[in-house]
């Protein structure tokens, strides 16, 4: 773990899920043991430059790695989608039973998400079987043509679809 030292830039603790930026070119890396996802730029090949996270998201740092229920915290990341034509990435956190969204037209290190789904604040946790609740969110998967997130709902045995044209906190 963490490349056989510390938290940091380099190396990883339990990477689960990547998606691809192509246009912006970067790669997210949903880290779960650390809790957080790193962002990679790439070259015009769409290729990595080095094997140096650029960015990190859910943690102050890269030397950060507790796992938390806060706007800024990830606890358990552990899929990812992007919306390209939006610039935004759904981050699905197991711990949290939640989806963080981010707007990463630019990004900076340890940034606020701006949407929550499955929970009515950033910092609730708690699980449930509603229209707008999760227990264990194990995946997503975002439809560009019609606006879509798809969330798996491990413990409660279903995939719930989100509008996500425009999103509310904790919407249905």
């Amino acid at each position: 773990a963490n490349n056989g030292g510390s938290i940091g830039a380099v190396g990883f603790d339990t990477p689960r899920h990547v998606v691809i930026d192509t246009v912006n070119r970067r790669l997210f890396v949903a880290e779960s043991g650390n809790h957080r996802v790193l962002v990679f730029n790439l070259n015009a090949s769409n290729q990595l430059d080095d094997y140096t996270a650029d960015f990190v998201l859910g943690q102050a740092n890269f030397t950060s790695g507790g796992g938390g229920t806060t706007q800024s915290k990830l606890n358990f990341p552990i899929a990812l989608a992007y919306d390209s034509a939006n610039r935004r990435l759904f981050v699905a956190e197991l711990a949290n039973s939640r989806v963080t969204v981010f707007d990463v037209t630019s990004i900076t290190d340890g940034e606020n998400a701006v949407n929550v789904l499955g929970q009515v604040n950033f910092t609730s946790s708690s699980t449930g079987a509603t229209q707008g609740k999760f227990n264990w969110t194990t995946g997503v998967a975002y439809d560009s043509n019609n606006q879509r997130l798809f969330v798996g709902d491990s413990q409660n045995n279903r995939i719930l679809a989100f509008d996500v044209t425009s999103i509310t906190d904790g919407e249905n």
